[in-house]
C-alpha cells in the first residue's frame, strides 16, 4: 500500500523527503489541520500557519482556529521558528490524547490557546508534508490589510 503520512499533512510535493511509515500512521492521530510553512520576511524565522481546517476534526470542533492563524506553542513549548519537519513528532500523537496549542489570530493578532483531543478523523490519512507560502505574515500590533 501507499505510504501513510502524518495526520496534519497533505497530498503534495515532499520537499523535505519525509514520508511517515505505516507503523507511525496507525498509532498517530492529529487535530484536523493542514499547516503550511514560510519564512517571516522581518525576522527570517520559520512560521507554521494554519492552511486549512478539516471538517469533523478536533480543530473545527473548537470553533476558534481559523485559516491564516500562526502556531506559537504546543503543550506549553514555544514552537516559533521550528519547521513542519521538526514538529512531525510534536503535533501528532496517540489517538484520544490531549494537546494544547497556542496561536496568534491572523485577523486580530491576539494570542489564544485551545485544548483538543487528538483524533484519527478530520483530515487526510495519506499524503506528504507540504511546504507552501501562506498569506502575509502576522506582525505584532498591526492588523492585516
Amino acid at each position: 500500500p501507499a505510504p501513510r503520512a502524518l495526520p496534519y499533512s497533505s497530498t503534495g510535493v515532499d520537499p523535505l523527503g519525509y514520508h511517515a511509515d505505516s507503523t507511525t500512521s496507525k498509532t498517530s492521530a492529529g487535530v484536523g489541520i493542514l499547516f503550511s510553512e514560510n519564512t517571516d520576511p522581518y525576522t527570517g524565522r520559520t512560521q507554521v500557519v494554519v492552511k486549512q481546517i478539516y471538517p469533523g476534526g478536533p480543530a473545527e470542533g473548537t470553533g476558534r482556529i481559523k485559516e491564516g492563524d500562526l502556531l506559537t506553542d504546543v503543550n506549553g513549548e514555544d514552537v516559533v521558528g521550528r519547521s513542519l519537519f521538526e514538529l512531525r513528532n510534536t503535533i501528532p500523537g496517540p489517538p484520544d490524547t490531549p494537546i494544547q496549542m497556542g496561536f496568534i489570530a491572523r485577523e486580530s493578532t491576539q494570542f489564544y490557546e485551545v485544548d483538543m483531543i487528538r483524533s484519527l478523523s478530520g483530515g487526510p490519512q495519506v499524503g506528504h508534508i507540504k511546504s507552501i507560502a501562506p498569506p502575509a505574515p502576522v506582525v505584532e500590533g498591526q492588523n492585516p490589510p
